[in-house]
């Protein structure tokens, strides 16, 4: 009796596309934790100093590190499969790539000086600033500040919190491209882990 070899091409496909979907979600998964680690460390000088430009933010509220997700939907493509790593933040991809932030007409942005002032931001009720004892301190030519009057009745000094800005550069800041390329060697080893898995699971000849 002729035995019979017969390649199971479409088959084969179906089944290497499933496991390189795995290997591909797998590799999001690895992008992901190197961009939490980065935008997770804090600063070295202790406190809540920024990071020097061009290098990942420091942790401050961990809000950042929080918010980066991976959205599978790029998976369904059976042409190139892919995830996408990112945070949906607003000042996410400034923080990235920089860039300048301007005040609406009219307004100002509140810009915090030092711990306290980046502190107090955070903790603020409802009310935000206005609800809070604030003095505002014109100035000749330079940005006004918000300062807060600290000390006894005869004796008081001047807390400097906030300088109102019509704009505000803020330099970049990578965490999501320097997260790739960390990652890169062991994304493209769970790949080639998925493609080998496939091959060797398949069963292809009868």
């Amino acid at each position: 009796m002729p035995a019979s070899v017969v390649w199971k091409g479409r088959e084969f496909q179906e089944h290497l596309l499933k496991h390189i979907r795995r290997g591909v979600a797998a590799g999001g998964v690895l992008v992901q934790r190197e961009a939490k680690r980065l935008v997770n460390r804090k600063s070295s000088r202790g406190g809540e100093s920024p990071s020097a430009e061009g290098t990942p933010p420091h942790k401050d509220t961990g809000t950042l590190g929080r918010s980066i997700q991976i959205d599978g939907r790029g998976l369904k493509d059976r042409r190139a499969p892919s995830v996408l790593v990112g945070s949906n933040l607003a000042y996410a991809a400034v923080q990235e790539f920089g860039g300048v932030i301007k005040a609406k007409p009219g307004k100002a942005l509140t810009v915090p000086i030092g711990s306290k002032g980046r502190k107090l931001l955070r903790t603020v009720g409802p009310g935000g600033l206005r609800s809070l004892d604030l003095e505002f301190i014109p100035r000749q030519g330079r940005p006004p500040l918000l300062v807060r009057l600290v000390g006894g009745k005869k004796s008081k000094s001047i807390e400097v919190l906030f300088v109102l800005m019509k704009s505000v550069r803020l330099p970049k800041r990578p965490y999501m491209r320097p997260a790739r390329t960390l990652a890169e060697p062991k994304v493209n080893k769970a790949i080639q882990k998925s493609a080998n898995d496939a091959a060797r699971s398949f069963k292809g000849v009868r």
